[in-house]
């Protein structure tokens, strides 16, 4: 059987607009805006297929892509960037899909979050977040 490919143009998410698919592919996306960071469930409990994101620092407009060659990106927590399909690589994230998974960027195609990765310093929360945005991703 022939896997479905991805867009071959970015995607445009918009947090309000419900269900969104990445192209024909199994990747869908939901968001939703909330005054304050979600307390319940934790990052940690709700797991890599849920992401809360700042957008002042990874400002709208959204877009899911496709990740480019040699892009970098700079994980939370870590001290500078890394390379995005090596950082894909050690996370286990199969070949094939390397090519194919979508990732969320800004308006200036700044990666914020590598669906089911990682969310990066560019969207993640900080002491005076007032709006976040939650990301679910699922692939059905």
């Amino acid at each position: 059987t022939r896997v479905p490919a991805p867009p071959s143009d970015p995607v445009p998410f918009d947090p309000d607009c419900g269900r969104v698919r990445f192209g024909e592919t199994e990747w869908h996306f939901q968001g939703a805006n909330h005054p304050n960071p979600p307390l319940l469930p934790t990052p940690q409990e709700a797991g890599p297929e849920r992401a809360l994101l700042d957008p002042r620092y990874g400002p709208p407009p959204w877009r899911l892509r496709t990740p480019r060659q040699g892009e970098t990106v700079i994980p939370l927590g870590a001290d500078g960037p890394l390379n995005l399909r090596g950082l894909l690589q050690r996370r286990g994230v199969p070949r094939f899909d390397r090519e194919r998974m979508p990732v969320l960027v800004d308006r200036d195609d700044r990666v914020i979050w590598v669906p089911g990765v990682e969310v990066t310093e560019v969207g993640r929360l900080h002491l005076d977040t007032r709006r976040t945005i939650e990301v679910r991703m699922d692939r059905s």
